[in-house]
């Protein structure tokens, strides 16, 4: 049983077919049984035992950010044991693989004893989040790969357009590669790249620019396109983590580069985030990550839920 979990889901994927790969050396004598989130314990039961006599296929269960691992969730313990016993049974008929998203400074997911569990049982493999470099690299190998072809600086300016996801950038390149398999400013600025796969960068960027009007709106969005607050919490928590490393460094050098290549974050959003601290005075700054500390404590204590967590962060942002 392998646990590959990781800050980027492209590259978990990656590495869960690369490890397929090697099993089956490149055949096709598999199945493969993908579950995500919830789980009818029936159906995986019969998907894990009750397989053709006749079958010479060796099947493969992927199990994606399962809930029975989240705490955060609400489950049932009877049927997270049970969920637990037929992994354990069945996994020396079956290859399986559990693949977890787990961003940095993440509130949405805290470890159930379910995972604890699976950590001890399973092989598990770490997913680093890429830098901007090994992002550009392989954005720019990838569209060479599908036939495309775009210039260093079109892809720098591109590439500061997201967040350092190379699944939703990805899914931006192949729409572009649709269009024309040139890309160039044209393209991208003719495209909607402001989309669902973006709403998380566009929130962040209406808090760097300090409209109390466009953040709410912005949270809305986020709401409509079924982001719960707890994971709209988990951006902004990350996002002002990030501001404060660079506040850190700022107190010894003014260098965006160097900042850049230390944090790996690209150049652009650096720039943001120095000219944010800059209209920013120390004490607000320092408020704000201190309220983020106090209101993660209060929800993992259970003294206060997402939504109204949600609100106080808000209500607090404007009123300073």
């Amino acid at each position: 049983m392998y646990l590959i979990r990781g800050e980027d889901s492209y590259l978990i994927n990656q590495e869960l077919q690369k490890i397929i790969d090697l099993k089956f050396e490149n055949q096709d004598d598999y199945s493969v049984i993908t579950y995500n989130e919830s789980i009818d314990l029936e159906q995986l039961s019969d998907d894990i035992f009750n397989q053709s006599l006749f079958s010479f296929k060796k099947q493969v269960i992927v199990l994606k950010n399962i809930d029975f691992f989240n705490s955060k969730k609400k489950n049932d313990n009877k049927k997270m044991n049970d969920f637990l016993q037929l992994l354990e049974k069945g996994q020396d008929n079956n290859l399986i693989f559990i693949l977890q998203d787990i961003k940095k400074n993440d509130i949405s997911f805290n470890p159930s004893l379910a995972y604890k569990k699976i950590e001890y049982i399973s092989k598990i493999i770490e997913i680093k989040k890429p830098s901007d470099k090994d992002v550009y690299n392989y954005i720019k190998e990838y569209i060479l790969k599908n036939g495309g072809n775009i210039s260093s600086t079109t892809l720098l300016d591109f590439l500061s357009m997201f967040p350092n996801d190379l699944q939703q950038i990805i899914n931006e390149v192949d729409k572009l590669l649709l269009q024309n398999k040139n890309i160039d400013m044209l393209l991208i600025n003719n495209s909607n790249i402001i989309s669902s796969d973006n709403i998380e960068f566009n929130l962040s960027n209406c808090i760097l620019k300090q409209k109390s009007i466009d953040i709410i709106e912005a949270i809305d969005e986020q709401k409509k396109y079924g982001n719960g607050a707890s994971e709209i919490l988990s951006q902004i928590s990350y996002l002002f983590y990030q501001i404060y490393c660079t506040y850190l460094l700022m107190e010894n050098t003014s260098d965006n580069e160097y900042i850049s290549k230390t944090l790996s974050i690209h150049s652009y959003r650096i720039k943001l985030f120095m000219s944010y601290i800059k209209k920013t005075n120390k004490h607000k700054l320092k408020e704000l990550i201190v309220l983020l500390a106090d209101i993660d404590i209060a929800i993992k204590s259970g003294l206060l839920d997402e939504e109204n967590a949600l609100n106080k962060f808000i209500l607090f942002y404007i009123e300073i």
